[in-house]
């Protein structure tokens, strides 16, 4: 395991202590200068993410932001509400990433059968959807010719 690895993996664990259903244990820091200041630099970028202002809307769609995501909700979202009021999680065990989660928006997303599903989200962790774009590769003329030949 690299030496980033390894920081992100104790930031997360401790002691071989389970917090909020993680088995996980806690492994050594960074064993470098030059990986703690990559370790840095990926946190105060996760950190300038999680705290910049974004501006939702009823009937934006939306995802998780990657690398803020702790939910296991996956690919775009309808934005149903915004709530006037924030809702505190009510995850009792300070140890469990969802502690106090402010959870702020409310979202759609559609369930195998196609029905509407609402999750109350913490809106910090989104961001407006993001469409994968196609790769098309061009063809060269030896390919071409060959393919519409017949």
């Amino acid at each position: 395991m690299s030496d980033i690895g390894a920081l992100i993996s104790m930031m997360s664990q401790e002691n071989g202590k389970s917090h909020g259903g993680s088995t996980r244990s806690r492994k050594e820091g960074p064993k470098t200068f030059e990986a703690a200041q990559e370790l840095i630099h990926l946190l105060t970028t996760k950190q300038s993410k999680l705290t910049s202002v974004k501006a939702f809307c009823v009937g934006d769609i939306v995802e998780n932001t990657p690398g803020l995501n702790i939910t296991m909700l996956t690919g775009p979202m309808i934005v149903t509400r915004k709530l006037d009021e924030i809702i505190w999680s009510t995850e009792e065990e300070s140890g469990s990433i969802y502690f106090r989660q402010p959870l702020d928006i409310v979202c759609g997303t559609m369930d195998v059968e196609g029905d509407l599903l609402e999750h109350h989200l913490d809106s910090r962790r989104l961001r407006h959807y993001v469409a994968p774009t196609r790769n098309i590769t061009p063809l060269d003329e030896t390919t071409c010719k060959a393919t519409y030949a017949n």
